[in-house]
């Protein structure tokens, strides 16, 4: 059960106790997550858990930023303010606000559009991302997800889209949705990547400048070790979407993937690719947030085979 979302005053009561210079600077909300809350403070971005393993994320992003900030060329936050006991007993972090606009739509936030070179520079990131030593990810505590860890997690999504979603879903969309969570689930193939550090919200966690150019990658509160496949869904299906089609192989080229290695993820992307609209109409669902409900179905719509039978 999510705690209750923190007041204005709140926020500020806060700040006066584990970082008085942003205690009285203009604060407003900023975004809601499926884990997190975050508010404006002066240049700051601070966020707040919305539960107790949200703490594990934003103790695991306090542990692993720092390592990140030395291995990566893109800008992270550098978390300065930490507080042990913020709004419903819980620690909340803050960081200096990271330059730049997503590429990807992020709730109401503002999306720029993508340079021509955008495509290198993900690819380039991807590469830098997947390089970080595992052996040093685990000691900062990024857990794994093995072929358990992940099969338990997609039956229990599934068993969540069974009850909340498909109740607001047509039959062929049900029928389909089976189907592809199904040999998700239990096929080997979706399974096959060989396990590395990943990110696993890439997409509307990058941030790029006027230029469209990346200047910065945010909330790694998601971060495993595990199939690198999510971290490849924008390169393969995104782009598109974001109307630079054409600079998907340069991406690939430059993360550095084989094509065999690609091949090896496509049954797993496919799943990545429905996954995330049904993804959207949970979060909806959660936080009230109609406009998710209704464009993760326009786009679930848009996903079904036209032979798709009921």
């Amino acid at each position: 059960m999510d705690w209750s979302k923190p007041e204005t005053e709140d926020v500020r009561a806060a700040l006066r106790t584990f970082a008085p210079q942003l205690a009285e600077k203009p604060i407003a909300f900023l975004a809601e997550g499926w884990e997190l809350w975050a508010f404006e403070a002066g240049d700051h971005v601070v966020r707040f858990p919305k539960n107790e393993a949200s703490v594990t994320s934003l103790r695991l992003e306090r542990a692993l930023l720092p390592a990140l900030a030395e291995h990566l060329t893109v800008r992270v936050p550098r978390i300065d303010v930490w507080g042990d006991s913020g709004p419903n007993d819980a620690p909340f972090a803050g960081h200096t606000k990271v330059p730049g606009v997503h590429v990807w739509p992020n709730g109401d936030a503002p999306v720029g559009k993508p340079g021509p070179r955008f495509g290198r520079q993900l690819g380039d990131l991807l590469q830098e991302l997947h390089s970080f030593p595992v052996g040093r990810a685990l000691d900062l505590g990024v857990p794994v997800h093995d072929v358990a860890v992940e099969r338990a997690k997609r039956i229990e999504h599934f068993e969540a889209v069974i009850r909340r979603v498909f109740p607001l879903i047509s039959c062929e969309g049900r029928t389909h949705i089976e189907a592809v969570y199904r040999d998700a689930i239990n096929d080997t193939a979706y399974y096959a990547s060989e396990p590395c550090f990943t990110h696993r919200d890439i997409d509307v966690n990058t941030l790029i400048d006027d230029e469209g150019n990346i200047s910065g990658l945010i909330d790694f509160g998601g971060c495993v070790v595990g199939s690198p496949a999510i971290d490849y869904w924008l390169a393969v299906h995104g782009f598109e979407r974001l109307g630079i089609g054409e600079q998907s192989a340069a991406c690939i080229e430059a993360s550095g993937v084989t094509s065999e290695e690609l091949d090896t993820m496509r049954p797993e992307l496919a799943y990545i690719n429905l996954h995330y609209p049904v993804h959207d109409i949970l979060h909806g669902l959660e936080t009230g947030q109609l406009d998710f409900v209704e464009d993760g179905i326009r786009h679930l719509n848009t996903l079904l085979p036209s032979s798709i039978k009921c």
